[in-house]
């Protein structure tokens, strides 16, 4: 078994860079092989992620592609992010803001990217960021992206901070994802885990796995959300976790740092609610079916009778029963 000792969200391999004899566990950090952003997996070698005081040997956390209980839109979706430090390494994030990205502060800081795309696996869109903010006392952090993540990642959404009391929260769902290790081994692909909240304390909210999924090495950071009067909040943001990587995790509570994320980011509200759910005056088919918002309300008209089909009119810009 290695002990891996350190802070979550640092690639650390079990093989020195120059291919010679495997160093003591115990050793200190600087004297292990911290593998660079763009080899986090490198074949053939022994490599995983650790948590400041986590003991993990190959953990897993079996985790889903998609997310289960929380109908994230596209958007939302891309806010979850990579964080690829240059310093070496990898941790997870969230964009609360156009030019923010929320994440632990153990991660370390210092500049880098941020990485999304919508398929899990193959993340395609990159924006840099040269400047860290560190809660004083919390374990959280922020990064200044140098663009606007809505622009440099088209259709991106943020997703606004919880600032609510939790209380009442233990026994609810919430749903973590991050681009950590999982069972197979593999880093940096988009995952997520839906678990029940088993304590809320004055810095943090837990949720378990209950040995069946968690959250692993390089998830360090990601979020933790929940579906609150229709909207959905971050609540957390990841901070240490049980050594099995399916057990209890502790995610820092966004709601104790909210002023002083909002004295950096300013205002992170949701916007006002769309009535028509993305939906627009144009339209859209959905199989036989027409579906457009008109005024504050969404229609839909079948178009399957009387030999009709949906289409759509380029000449008007819209979709229309033909």
């Amino acid at each position: 078994m290695l002990t891996l000792a350190g802070c979550e969200g640092r690639l650390i391999s079990s093989t020195p860079s120059d291919g010679g004899t495997r160093p003591d566990a115990s050793a200190p950090l600087d004297a292990r092989f911290v593998v660079p952003p763009d080899a986090w997996a490198p074949s053939g070698v022994d490599a995983a992620f650790c948590d400041p005081g986590d003991e993990r040997a190959g953990a897993v956390y079996y985790g889903t592609r998609e997310d289960t209980t929380l109908m994230l839109t596209p958007g939302q979706v891309l806010a979850i992010v990579r964080v690829e430090l240059d310093s070496g390494g990898l941790c997870s994030g969230l964009v609360i803001a156009p030019r923010w990205v929320l994440t632990a502060a153990h991660c370390e800081g210092g500049s880098g990217n941020v990485s999304a795309g919508a398929d899990p696996d193959r993340l395609d869109h990159s924006v840099p960021f040269s400047r860290s903010i560190t809660h004083p006392s919390l374990d959280l952090m922020l990064l200044e992206l140098d663009a606007d993540a809505t622009s440099a990642v088209p259709g991106l959404t943020p997703v606004p901070v919880y600032g609510a009391s939790l209380a009442g929260f233990v026994g609810r769902t919430a749903e973590g994802s991050g681009y950590g290790q999982t069972e197979s081994g593999g880093v940096g692909s988009r995952r997520f885990t839906a678990e029940p909240v088993v304590d809320v304390s004055s810095q943090f909210v837990s949720v378990d796995g209950e040995g069946r999924h968690g959250l692993c090495f390089g998830d360090s950071g990601g979020p933790l959300m929940v579906r609150e009067s229709g909207q959905v909040y971050v609540i957390g943001a990841l901070s240490n976790g049980d050594g099995s990587c399916v057990g209890v995790d502790n995610y820092t509570r966004v709601d104790q740092g909210r002023a002083w994320i909002e004295s950096n980011v300013g205002p992170v509200d949701p916007p006002p609610p769309d009535p028509c759910m993305g939906e627009t005056l144009a339209g859209r088919c959905e199989g036989t079916t027409a579906i457009w918002c008109e005024g504050s309300t969404i229609k839909r008209r079948a178009c399957g009778t009387c030999g009709q089909r949906c289409g759509v009119v380029a000449a008007v810009g819209g979709a229309y029963c033909l």
